[in-house]
């Protein structure tokens, strides 16, 4: 495969730049379906005392559980290595700690290892050195802080609807926003237990906003079938999770 597109204007002269190019539109379409902005302009009153970062695409080719390319992929983020830094609030963005849980929980997997947590053993903080500042931070979140209805505002639920699909060998969890808003439809979505790795990703790329991530907006007869879909600009881990063909579930054409 030739190298990934390091910018935007790398498409032109990129082998593959108008798959990349349709993959930009559908990723922008999919913000715009979920509302994710608005565009105000530059001089607005609100933009003041405030500090506006730029964004930029991140281009990835999508392999099938067998290593065949399947499609191009981006998505558009923001250049949060521009945020100034604060001594009041933590501005670290945990993408690549994500990726490198996935890459333990595979390993882990593939050898049928056993994970251990040894937070217990560590200190509760420790001063670090940026520049000519010195912080204390916490080496670890607080047993409360640690949970994901704290990270995230949403919590997963296996109630009886769960229990039974379990004994039928469906192992699919309810997860449920704790920012419900009537406004969004249902609060809350099927997922697969394989996906949710994925799902932790989307949650984490979009922290400020995890209630859109977590809707439905459908019948409640429609909700009790269909799973969550997803994102086109997810990495597809769920998909190393199956272990019978291709589409199971009424809507899984949709994901990704």
């Amino acid at each position: 495969m030739p190298p990934l597109p390091r910018s935007h204007s790398d498409l032109i002269n990129h082998p593959m730049g108008i798959l990349f190019e349709e993959a930009e539109t559908a990723h922008l379409r999919s913000h715009d379906e979920m509302e994710s902005w608005s565009e105000i302009p530059r001089d607005d009153p609100r933009t003041k005392g405030n500090q506006i970062l730029d964004c930029m695409w991140v281009y990835v080719y999508k392999f099938g559980k067998h290593g065949r390319f399947q499609k191009c992929k981006a998505r558009l983020v923001v250049r949060g290595d521009q945020k100034a830094r604060s001594i009041h609030g933590e501005t670290y963005a945990a993408t690549l700690a994500g990726r490198s849980l996935r890459t333990l929980m595979a390993i882990a997997a593939r050898f049928d290892l056993e994970l251990i947590c040894n937070a217990e053993n560590f200190k509760e903080t420790e001063v670090i050195e940026r520049g000519n500042q010195k912080l204390r931070v916490s080496t670890r979140p607080h047993e409360g802080q640690g949970m994901a209805d704290y990270l995230f505002d949403f919590v997963l639920l296996a109630d009886e609807a769960v229990l039974k699909d379990i004994e039928r060998g469906e192992y699919v969890v309810k997860a449920v926003s704790l920012r419900w808003d009537d406004d969004l439809g249902w609060g809350w979505v099927r997922i697969p237990t394989g996906y949710l790795l994925d799902l932790w990703t989307y949650l984490m790329w979009n922290d400020d906003r995890t209630e859109n991530c977590l809707c439905f907006d459908g019948s409640e007869e429609d909700l009790a079938h269909q799973i969550w879909p997803g994102d086109t600009a997810l990495h597809y881990t769920g998909d190393c999770s199956e272990v019978r063909s291709w589409r199971h579930y009424s809507n899984q054409n949709e994901m990704y």
